[in-house]
């Protein structure tokens, strides 16, 4: 499964989640809004190559 924290542009999000019902990729959805500084350090701990996919804005996090 996979934790997806979708943006305030419903088109890209429809866009997501198409693409993963298309793949039978199973999502658990979240608001942007969601996102904690905590949940930001765990998700980037997951690896060495980690990056921020587009549709994140930073500037909904304080760090």
């Amino acid at each position: 499964m996979i934790d997806l924290y979708l943006s305030k542009n419903s088109q890209r999000n429809q866009l997501l989640l198409d693409f993963f019902q298309k793949y039978g990729i199973e999502v658990s959805c979240h608001s942007v809004s969601e996102m904690t500084k905590d949940k930001l350090i765990e998700m980037m701990s997951y690896s060495s190559g980690f990056y921020l996919p587009i549709y994140y804005d930073l500037r909904t996090v304080t760090i």
